[in-house]
């Protein structure tokens, strides 16, 4: 995700507003604090524009 985001340019505030994932969620996330559910995964997914499974890869 970390990956995604930084080759978009993106800091972790403009992804939490295309995903409709707050900030410190997304920074969470990204050092593998937090487990991550489906809906996430979905609405991180469609804010990169992805699908799914390559959002997992």
């Amino acid at each position: 995700m970390r990956r995604l985001r930084q080759q978009r340019e993106w800091s972790q505030e403009e992804l939490a507003a295309y995903s409709g994932i707050h900030h410190t969620q997304i920074s969470r996330i990204e050092r593998m604090q937090n487990s991550v559910g489906i809906d996430m995964i979905e609405k991180l997914a469609m804010a990169f524009g992805v699908s799914v499974g390559e959002l997992l890869d």
